[in-house]
């Protein structure tokens, strides 16, 4: 009886790739081709009817025809009496609609991809052959966080494991990013292999959509995965992305916005919830992740110059005012320090914070070199019920509540 659903599983998986095989062979879709994939819809339709009847209509809704350009024409008979030819636009209109239509053609036959994908991986799963890793390799059971994203966007997938790691107690092996190093495949992996197994054992799929990724075939295929695994999966939306342009079945999932600063906030309590991994009392580390994040999308891009070193906040720099008085920093620097008291006196136990001026200028919205000089002011005095002592290596630790909790090292 086992052997039985184990053939028939691996025989849906193999006709599942052939299908997808036929697909990707038509080139150059376009509005006049759309016919050999409609005729290509026909033909696997039957399959998904008795193997996956749950995931029918879903795949009806994917494969639905693009809503092709149909541009405006016009046409002039001219004027003998000015000399003025006879004009139209039919050329023009055709090469704008033929190019519009390739594009949504194209963009049609990769969801459709995506969503083979997806059924591929949920088959291969169902097979008790493959319950084991195909290396032979124990997977880490650690894993719980799944990012993904393109290749080009590995600055924000590295923000976006600083926010997670300012605000989780993240054991080692927890994530798979495979543009990140620290968080990359092992050398000799088999990539698809061990990316589909980390899909299937991990708790939360983050997808970082941008035009890049949105283009990006392996991304579909992951999201896929994830809607096909049943995880939860939370798409994080760059500022050129419309809620609109999010993939097949995640139109109907709530999106969160990378550059909206309350949405990463809670992000990390969210992953909590779903990772059970414990939450630190580091709001303003979180605080100042987000930011960071918040500077990374769109047209922003780090000062030139500037120094590398790995501190959470430091790729917002080039945002940072150019000039302030001292007045007008002091009135900042007092208004984070009145947030930040509020927050941590909100959320519990009172607890220290070990920062530096990048991170409390980029917080508190002023220049470095004043981050400094009104921190050392504030370093003097209480205030907001916020106790600042300036450290020796130069970084200043914010005490908040009647008493002092010893600092376990920062972050």
């Amino acid at each position: 009886m086992m052997a039985g659903v184990v053939q028939q599983m691996s025989s849906t998986s193999s006709d599942l790739r052939t299908f997808r095989n036929k697909l990707a062979e038509i080139e150059q879709v376009g509005r006049e081709t759309w016919p050999q994939v409609e005729a290509w819809i026909a033909s696997v339709t039957p399959l998904i009817r008795s193997r996956f009847p749950e995931h029918l209509d879903d795949f009806r809704g994917v494969c639905a025809s693009p809503q092709w350009s149909s541009s405006p024409i016009f046409s002039t008979g001219g004027n003998p009496r000015t000399g003025a030819p006879p004009r139209n636009n039919f050329a023009q209109a055709e090469a704008q609609d033929r190019a519009s239509n390739l594009r949504r053609a194209e963009e049609g036959k990769r969801k459709i991809l995506g969503f083979l994908d997806g059924l591929i991986a949920l088959s291969d799963a169902a097979e008790p052959a493959l319950a084991p890793s195909v290396t032979g390799k124990t997977l880490r059971s650690a894993l719980r966080i799944f990012v993904s994203h393109a290749g080009n966007d590995a600055q924000l997938a590295k923000g976006v494991i600083d926010l997670i790691e300012a605000g989780l107690d993240v054991p080692t092996g927890a994530i798979r990013c495979t543009s990140v190093d620290g968080y990359r495949l092992d050398g000799g992996d088999d990539g698809p292999e061990v990316l589909r197994e980390n899909l299937k054992v991990c708790s939360v799929v983050l997808g970082i959509l941008t035009e890049a990724s949105l283009a990006s075939s392996y991304v579909l295929m992951e999201l896929g995965a994830a809607w096909a695994f049943k995880k939860r999966a939370i798409p994080l939306i760059g500022a050129a992305v419309k809620f609109g342009d999010l993939p097949g079945p995640f139109k109907d999932v709530h999106a969160l916005k990378i550059d909206h600063e309350p949405d990463m906030s809670s992000l990390v309590e969210t992953l909590a919830n779903e990772t059970g991994f414990a939450t630190r009392s580091n709001m303003p580390k979180v605080f100042a992740a987000a930011k960071a994040l918040t500077a990374l999308v769109g047209p922003k891009k780090p000062a030139r110059g500037t120094s590398a070193r790995q501190t959470v906040g430091l790729q917002a720099i080039s945002a940072l005012p150019a000039s302030m008085n001292d007045d007008e920093a002091m009135a900042h620097i007092e208004a984070w320090l009145d947030q930040f008291a509020a927050s941590v006196q909100g959320g519990g136990a009172p607890t220290p914070s070990v920062l530096d001026t990048v991170d409390i200028a980029i917080l508190a919205d002023v220049p470095p070199a004043k981050a400094q000089l009104v921190v050392n002011v504030a370093a003097q005095n209480e205030h907001f019920g916020v106790t600042v002592t300036m450290l020796q290596n130069g970084k200043f630790r914010l005490d908040v509540g009647p008493r002092t909790i010893k600092d376990r090292g920062g972050w």
